[in-house]
Order: C-alpha cells, then structure tokens, then sequence
C-alpha cells in the first residue's frame, strides 16, 4: 500500500455475507456482518480460519 495512504476500507459481500475489508497503517482487519447466516472461512498465508466472523 502506499505510504502516503494512512487507512482503506472496503465493504463487500462474498457468497451472501457481508465484509469490511480495513486496513490502518500496517493492520489488517476483517470484519463481518453479525446478521451473517452462513460461516466464513479466511485463509491468509496458508493458515486457515472457520467460523462465523
């Protein structure tokens, strides 16, 4: 990401669930929508998350 450019944040909806895409400085997060009905699976540098975010 650019230096110049502090903070980002995107919303967006995968297969029915809501996201936030965020990032602040060097710091990602994700973030989802708790109305969300289905779970959500996060794979970053091959290491694997499920649940419901």
């Amino acid at each position: 990401m650019p230096t110049s450019l502090k903070r980002f944040r995107v919303s967006l909806q995968h297969q029915g669930n809501d996201l936030e895409i965020e990032v602040i400085d060097s710091h990602l997060n994700l973030i989802a929508s708790p109305i969300n009905s289905s779970s959500v699976q996060i794979i970053c540098w091959g290491n694997v998350w499920n649940g419901f975010w």
